[in-house]
C-alpha cells in the first residue's frame, strides 16, 4: 500500500470511528434531535442522522481508498464539506438537522480538506 491510499485510509477510518462513536452515543435520542451524542470528551456531536452519515461518508472514503477510486474519495470528501456548511448555518439554532455543534466543524473541515487534498492528489498522479 503506498503512502497516498494509508493517508487515505487513516483520514476515512477516523471519520468512520468518529461516526460510529457518536451513532452509538446517540442511541435512543430522536432521529433528528437538535442535540446529539457526545464523541468522549472532545465535544463533537451528532444526532442519529448526523453520525449516521459521517458514518457512511467515512465508509465510502475507506471504500474508496481501498479500491483506488479517488471519485469516492472526493464524493465523501464533498460531503464532508456539506456537513461542515450545515454547522455553519445550524449552530446555535433549534432546527439543527443533524444535531451538531461548533466542535464538529473541525471534524467535517478536517475530513472534508484531507479527502479532498489526498483525492486531488491522486488524480495528479494517474
Amino acid at each position: 500500500m503506498d503512502a497516498l491510499r494509508r493517508a487515505q485510509f487513516a483520514v476515512a477510518i477516523v471519520a468512520l470511528i468518529a461516526g460510529v462513536v457518536t451513532l452509538v452515543a446517540s442511541l435512543g435520542l430522536p432521529l433528528t434531535s437538535p442535540r446529539g451524542g457526545a464523541l468522549g470528551g472532545t465535544g463533537i456531536t451528532f444526532n442519529l442522522l448526523g453520525a449516521a452519515l459521517v458514518s457512511v461518508l467515512g465508509l465510502v472514503a475507506l471504500v474508496g481508498a481501498v479500491l483506488r477510486r479517488q471519485s469516492l474519495v472526493l464524493a465523501a470528501a464533498g460531503g464532508f464539506a456539506l456537513i461542515a456548511v450545515q454547522v455553519l448555518l445550524q449552530f446555535g439554532r433549534s432546527a439543527n438537522l443533524l444535531g451538531t455543534r461548533g466542535s464538529s466543524l473541525s471534524l467535517a473541515l478536517g475530513a472534508a480538506a484531507g479527502l479532498g487534498a489526498l483525492g486531488l492528489w491522486g488524480r495528479r498522479d494517474s
